[in-house]
């Protein structure tokens, strides 16, 4: 069957549950839908609960799992593009879709910042927050700096680059480390770091003439995400052989660092075969990391030595049997998109989910698939249905789907906002149409 899905823009999220919702314009001029859902399988679904649109300080805390009637307009805010990152700002978020950065403060998202868009393509999973507040946005140009109010500070062309750009985040002093993949005389695949000084000029002194990169025995594919550590460190995360997650950490003067892993490089062939899919840096110095095999996610915990924690779970790995919320007998998929850390230390996974009944050439149903763990790596059952919370956005007569790749994040440590692309038809190409949910927590 063909996997390839479509909306108008015009149509935006006009079937935000399992059966087609009034779609509603607000001040900023997002849609937002709201009323129950009759139809189809039973998911979480949007509330009918009175309050003013976006904000319901009075109303009951939604519980856990359950879409929070009091954020945004009924739980839920829809854009005419792809919303492509969700970052946190203060006991907010800012929303990037369509170049603009939009705010999201006390439930409600308000005004885009910048009137002009600032880039056409941003990556979701090229998204930082500086200390300042400013945003670097890896797009199909290169690298910008864009401050709070949306308007460009810097620009890095990919052509005045010395190494293709995947993944970029801020370090010290306004400088910028920016990570790709280049094959090596071997024709294996290298992580190639630099680090771009304030002044715009790659700094000579960081690793190797400028650059840092990984031992040629290595074999690696794609980067997925860049964070830089509290010590001047940077963690990558990328894929390896066998598709693979890999993690490897850089010195702050640019070398691999030799106390972790082999040679600065943790390969967890524990993970997979399905690539690496989202990280996150724990408070002690080590990181968890998000893969999958077959349709399970699974989350790793490694030590600051790169080593598997292995008084997490089983081994050092927790791997999630989702019981489908329909019968076997349906084509039921589930894709990993992105890892949240709560402050409490509970572990969020943000997935897509997709079913077929197999009697034509359409989805029945994408949707987003949440679960939630312990720090012990078990299922929290205080979240949804046993740890897991399935929120439908669309019908069977127009499925939707939100991809969750890296937008998502925790605000005020009570709510997790989840956003992305959506489709409201299927059987032509392209992203058209973006949205945000809102879940307590």
């Amino acid at each position: 069957m063909s996997r390839t899905t479509l909306s108008s823009a015009a149509a935006l999220l006009s079937c935000l549950s399992l059966a087609s919702l009034v779609a509603c314009t607000s001040d900023d001029g997002s849609t937002s839908p709201s009323g129950p859902s009759s139809e189809g399988p039973s998911p979480t679904g949007p509330s009918s609960s009175g309050g003013p649109p976006g904000t319901n300080p009075t109303a009951t805390p939604a519980a856990p799992g359950a879409v929070d009637p009091g954020c945004l307009t009924g739980g839920y805010a829809a854009f005419d593009q792809e919303v492509s990152a969700v970052i946190g700002e203060g006991d907010g978020a800012a929303l990037v879709t369509g170049g603009k950065l939009i705010p999201v403060a006390g439930g409600r998202v308000g005004a885009p910042k910048n009137a002009t868009p600032f880039a056409s393509q941003a990556s979701s999973l090229g998204v930082a927050r500086g200390a300042d507040g400013s945003l670097l946005v890896v797009t199909g140009a290169g690298v910008v700096v864009v401050d709070q109010a949306g308007k460009i500070t810097r620009e890095l062309r990919k052509d005045a680059l010395r190494v293709p750009v995947s993944a970029a985040t801020f370090g010290k002093d306004g400088a910028i480390y920016t990570v790709g993949t280049e094959d090596d005389d071997a024709q294996k695949g290298q992580l190639v770091v630099s680090r771009i000084g304030a002044d715009g000029k790659v700094d000579t002194t960081f690793g190797a003439q400028g650059l840092a990169k990984t031992a040629s025995q290595d074999d690696l594919g794609s980067v997925t995400r860049v964070v830089a550590g509290g010590d001047g460190s940077l963690w990558i995360l990328a894929s390896g052989g066998f598709f693979s997650p890999v993690v490897a950490k850089v010195s702050e003067a640019g070398t691999f660092d030799a106390g972790f892993g082999t040679n600065g490089v943790v390969l967890l062939k524990q993970l997979g075969p399905r690539n690496a899919r989202d990280f996150a840096l724990t408070e002690g110095g080590g990181a968890f990391v998000l893969g999958m095999t077959n349709d399970q996610p699974q989350v790793a915990k490694l030590l600051p030595s790169g080593a598997l924690d292995t008084a997490f779970a089983t081994g050092g790995v927790a791997s999630f049997s989702i019981t489908k919320p329909l019968s076997s007998k349906y084509d039921e998929q589930v894709e990993s998109k992105s890892l949240v850390l709560q402050p409490d230390g509970k572990l969020l996974v943000v997935n897509s989910y997709e079913w077929d009944d197999g009697e034509d050439d359409e989805l029945e149903e994408e949707s987003i698939l949440v679960l939630r763990a312990n720090a012990d790596g078990k299922l929290d059952e205080s979240f949804g249905t046993k740890g897991v919370t399935r929120v439908a956005l669309g019908s069977a007569a127009k499925p939707s789907k939100v991809w969750a790749a890296q937008s998502s994040v925790v605000v005020a440590g009570n709510r997790l906002l989840v956003g992305g692309t959506t489709y409201s038809a299927l059987g032509t190409k392209g992203p058209q149409a973006g949205g945000v949910v809102c879940l307590g927590l």
